[in-house]
């Protein structure tokens, strides 16, 4: 299910197109999966320097942004490089990718300003995302 959630943000924050862009979606996937799911990708991302840009994403305020140097220490070089060997992306890009795209996964998946997965109303996020992504 989160597979076809991050696929429909994906498409809708892309518009289709490139086989980068296409590749967005297995490279979120592949990234949450390898820390546990959005939760644990979340705890790693505060644990390390960035709680504050995590905590408006999840918020209902605007979303800080975060640079590509920022997520590449905080989510480390190997297992970006693992992320972009998996979803066949040059992992030189990943970081800038995630910096643009990460904030609004988080953010979509949060809708009431907290991060709730367990509970996630499948079927509104996914219409949400092809609506506006850009409050």
């Amino acid at each position: 299910m989160l597979k076809g959630i991050l696929s429909s943000v994906a498409s809708s924050l892309l518009g289709g197109g490139s086989q980068q862009n296409q590749a967005i979606p297995q490279l979120l996937q592949s990234l949450l999966s390898s820390q546990g799911g959005v939760e644990g990708l979340v705890g790693k991302l505060q644990q390390n320097g960035l709680g504050d840009m995590v905590s408006s994403w999840i918020g209902t305020g605007e979303n800080q942004e975060v640079s590509s140097e920022q997520l590449a220490e905080a989510i480390g070089q190997d297992e970006l490089r693992n992320v972009a060997q998996q979803a066949g992306v040059d992992e030189n890009e990943v970081p800038n990718l995630l910096s643009q795209y990460l904030p609004k996964v988080v953010d979509k998946l949060s809708p009431n300003g907290e991060l709730d997965t367990n509970n996630l109303d499948i079927e509104s996020l996914a219409k949400s995302a092809l609506g506006s992504l850009f409050k």
